[in-house]
């Protein structure tokens, strides 16, 4: 959001705002500047030696093969043991394919249909950008009154597909009515984002066995955005056939639909907790301190209740 707000507070200031070129070289510039200074002090001031996690395999020579076959394990095990999970990592890839994408699209549609200038895309991709806000806040909320994430992931993904479905009906053509009604889409789109990118993180914290943290979260990262290329390859595609693009901005509810049906496939939320237990239970390659009844130890050995977990995990949100 201040990268935006600066570059958009540049451009205008300098009067280059009308020229998306200069605006775009300007962009990457300061990108760049701040990426160099901020990388450097991540990842070589801060980033510290650490032991290894586990010893590398017998069998295994390099740590490069041994990564391999720890994901390929990893998918076995997920598939075999742990269902509710699986359809959560499908709807998590679905479901981000064409939120990922919407902003892109976006201003492709605003800049060729709309005639939005780069003054008018920068405020619209802001108000995207702090609708996330609230729509973080509406996630805490609706998940302290229901108890389910799993709910508040399919509302969200719901209201995002609403938000669509409005926007390709009644966005057509440039126009002041029409930036005010751009605008206060964006808005409902961050909502919409914010609430499920924050259901989604709390929903992946409680569903992930034990002892599996850290492998479990990059395989849930890498489904958020594995077909993040789809939806505006099937965009332009559509468009260089010549069908309305409001077609295929409306090809991302697709994806969505799609998504919350693997929501749906998770199934009751304590049963799919159970099930992580069952799962991790069986299974000789991997140690967990979780207890029969879900509980947990923490790193001071104090007994901790998934509901301890589940409200840690909002709090830190």
């Amino acid at each position: 959001i201040l990268y935006l707000l600066f570059v958009i507070t540049i451009a205008t200031v300098t009067g280059i705002s009308e020229d998306v070129t200069s605006t775009a070289r300007l962009g990457m510039g300061i990108a760049f500047v701040f990426c160099s200074i901020t990388l450097w002090i991540a990842w070589w001031k801060l980033m510290k030696p650490r032991p290894a996690a586990r010893p590398l395999p017998t069998n295994t020579s390099s740590v490069w093969t041994a990564g391999f076959q720890q994901i390929y394990r990893t998918t076995v095990h997920i598939a075999t043991h742990y269902k509710s999970l699986k359809w959560f990592y499908v709807g998590v890839m679905l479901t981000d394919a064409a939120q990922n994408a919407l902003s892109t699209i976006l201003i492709t549609y605003l800049v060729d249909r709309l005639n939005f200038s780069t003054t008018d895309s920068g405020i619209t991709i802001l108000l995207l950008l702090l609708g996330s806000v609230p729509g973080a806040v509406i996630a805490r909320s609706f998940t302290s009154k229901t108890g389910n994430p799993v709910q508040s992931v399919i509302a969200s993904s719901i209201l995002m597909m609403l938000n669509t479905t409005i926007f390709v009906s009644f966005v057509d053509g440039p126009g002041n009515k029409t930036k005010i009604l751009v605008n206060i889409l964006a808005f409902g789109f961050g909502c919409g984002m914010g609430w499920k990118w924050t259901s989604d993180r709390l929903l992946s914290s409680t569903l992930i066995p034990p002892g599996q943290d850290a492998e479990l979260m990059g395989v849930f990262l890498f489904a958020g955005q594995i077909l993040t290329w789809l939806p505006p390859l099937i965009f332009t595609g559509l468009n260089e056939l010549g069908v309305s693009q409001r077609i295929g901005i409306a090809s991302l509810n697709v994806f969505s639909v799609m998504g919350v049906i693997s929501y749906v496939f998770i199934g009751n939320y304590e049963d799919a907790i159970k099930q992580a237990q069952e799962g991790c239970d069986s299974s000789d390659d991997i140690h967990s301190n979780r207890n029969i009844n879900g509980d947990t130890r923490d790193n001071g050995g104090n007994k901790q209740t998934r509901d301890d977990k589940e409200e840690a995990t909002l709090t830190q949100i």
